[in-house]
């Protein structure tokens, strides 16, 4: 039960991310940003370049965030990003021992009231969003 309750909550906020902006600039990109700086900085940089402070003591070096759509193509979309960012997804890095799963760092009981599962899937669309906006063309 709790499975079928993840995946339609998933399904839900892919059609959220698919939907165009009604706001100005990407959605909750300040805070976006502020969740990204505090859990994908330390890898990732700061600006998304893979530039991180821990970079020199890891074995897989983190990717250049900023060039995701201009390296995938087509494969690129913000239902692949979120994946990757919760851990369904196939890009590399996130499957690594040394890469979190967000989806169950934000999310460790899946029998968490609602609104907890929630805000844990809005800190992830937040991040996705984040992403999606530093890419260079």
């Amino acid at each position: 039960m709790a499975t079928l309750r993840l995946v339609v909550m998933a399904q839900i906020l892919a059609a959220l991310a698919a939907a165009p902006a009604a706001s100005q600039g990407p959605p909750g990109d300040d805070a976006g940003r502020t969740l990204f700086v505090q859990y994908c900085g330390a890898c990732h940089g700061e600006n998304g370049v893979g530039n991180g402070h821990l970079t020199s003591i890891l074995s897989v070096q983190p990717v250049n965030l900023t060039v995701l759509k201009k390296e995938r193509g087509s494969e690129y979309s913000l239902e692949t990003l979120l994946r990757s960012i919760d851990g369904r997804g196939p890009f590399p890095g996130h499957t690594d021992s040394e890469m979190p799963v967000w989806g169950e760092v934000f999310l460790k009981d899946s029998s968490a009231p609602l609104e907890n599962q929630v805000e844990s899937a809005g800190k992830l669309l937040l991040i996705t969003y984040y992403v999606d906006s530093i890419q260079k063309e």
